[in-house]
């Protein structure tokens, strides 16, 4: 199973949509027998500076309070990472 919910988005709204969606999905894995969720960037704008980006997915991650307890794998690319 794969997924692209983004949490790198400028809207704290859209940010919030996709978090929904994306607990929604890691339940689901969950109860399929799933036992992990890669989290990646799918983009990095360009008017925000990386570190803050990256601090920002990290942040909506740190929320799931009351989630299955399965594994959450980030990856990052080497051109996202330069």
């Amino acid at each position: 199973m794969g997924t692209n919910f983004e949490f790198h988005a400028a809207d704290p709204a859209v940010v919030r949509k996709n978090l929904d969606g994306a607990k929604q999905f890691v339940r689901l894995s969950h109860d399929i027998g799933g036992t992990g969720v890669k989290v990646k960037p799918n983009a990095l704008p360009k008017e925000v500076p990386k570190e803050k980006t990256l601090n920002q997915i990290g942040q909506a991650l740190a929320g799931w309070v009351g989630m299955p307890p399965i594994s959450v794998r980030r990856s990052v690319s080497k051109s996202m990472a330069e």
